[in-house]
């Protein structure tokens, strides 16, 4: 999957799951369910409720979605991290 970024505007975690999501032609609740998450905590990062998902949570959806933790740089990764 090919994902285009618009380099100036900056999406929070939420916003770029629920892009990410949406263009893998996922709801919710499959998402969900391939991550191995509750449906409520997916729901409440997606919806910025939840602002501080742990690592494991990040490579849940990451490896879910088939992207890397790249995906989130600069987000919850810092952009110089190896």
């Amino acid at each position: 999957m090919v994902i285009m970024w618009d380099m100036g505007k900056r999406d929070s975690f939420g916003q770029r799951v629920a892009r990410l999501r949406e263009a893998a032609g996922l709801t919710q609740a499959s998402l969900a369910d391939k991550a191995g998450l509750p449906l409520g905590t997916l729901r409440n990062l997606e919806q910025g409720r939840r602002t501080d998902p742990r690592l494991s949570t990040l490579n849940a959806i990451a490896n879910a979605l088939k992207v890397s933790l790249d995906t989130f740089r600069g987000i919850f990764l810092p952009n110089d991290a190896d």
